[in-house]
This record gives structure tokens, C-alpha cells and sequence, in this order.
């Protein structure tokens, strides 16, 4: 439970290599403090992870949500242009591709 796994450290700000927690400023209102180096490495009781318990059914129902997107996109764009397909597989510089055009779309 170090404040390294904790979702309130900072650690964007380039003056301090351990970060600032941001509790205080989410729950009182208050500029984010320093996070102290008998801290950083054991947490304290404001600890809440980076990654939630679920992360893993929440990255498949976001995945299933993005297909179905990607999906619905796709048809619009047959309307008009009947030759587009979606890209197989992971493929990140683009999702679907209109060679009527020669146009690729990232959804």
C-alpha cells in the first residue's frame, strides 16, 4: 500500500521526485502536499490503489463497448461508401479503412 500504487500521488510535477498527494486536495480543499520519504514507500491510511479490483472485467467491457462502436461506425460509412472494412486484429494506427477515398478512420 506505498503511495507509489496509491491513485493520489503526483508525480507530473518535476520539483520533487516522490510526488504530491493529492488527497487533500480532492477531500479538504487544500494545495496537494509533499508526499515525505518515510512515506512514500509503506503509504498511509488515505491509501486507494491506482487500479481498480475489477480492472480486468472493466478493460473487457470497455473493449466489447469500443467493437460495438467501431461496429456501428462502420455501417454508417457503408452507406456511403460500400468498400470500407474494418481493420482485423489490433491495429493502432487506424480501425476501419475507405478505399473508395483512400481515408483511414481510428474510432
Amino acid at each position: 500500500m506505498s503511495c507509489w500504487k496509491c491513485k493520489f500521488q503526483d508525480i507530473n510535477k518535476q520539483d520533487t521526485l516522490l510526488g504530491y498527494c493529492n488527497w487533500f486536495f480532492d477531500f479538504k480543499l487544500e494545495d496537494p502536499r509533499p508526499i515525505p520519504p518515510d512515506v512514500v514507500d509503506v503509504g498511509c491510511s488515505k491509501f486507494q490503489s491506482k487500479v481498480p479490483k475489477n480492472a480486468d472485467e472493466a478493460f473487457k467491457k470497455d473493449l466489447a463497448a469500443g467493437e460495438i462502436t467501431q461496429d456501428r461506425v462502420l455501417k454508417r460509412i457503408r452507406k456511403q461508401y460500400p468498400k470500407a472494412y474494418q481493420k482485423e486484429g489490433y491495429f493502432k494506427e487506424y480501425d476501419i479503412m475507405i478505399p473508395e477515398i483512400n481515408t483511414t478512420v481510428e474510432v
